[in-house]
């Protein structure tokens, strides 16, 4: 590491209480999904939570669950 330089880069994930969810299960599960989406658009930089992506999340599961059942 003496002569390497590191870079180091954060995708993060925020929502916000209680619009986002009562409870910090449901807090920390939106602000996880995202951040996966913040990580997904190439990462190091921020998403606010908005309840679309949990439909859009649910919406993709779903249609990779049927086509696995498909194949």
């Amino acid at each position: 590491l003496e002569e390497q330089q590191i870079v180091v880069t954060s995708s993060l994930g925020v929502c916000t209480y209680p619009k986002d969810g009562k409870d910090a299960a449901s807090l920390l599960q939106h602000a996880e999904l995202a951040m996966y989406l913040a990580k997904k658009e190439g990462g190091n930089h921020f998403k606010l939570y908005h309840q679309r992506m949990k439909r859009q999340s649910e919406k993709s599961l779903s249609m990779q669950i049927e086509l696995r059942n498909g194949l």
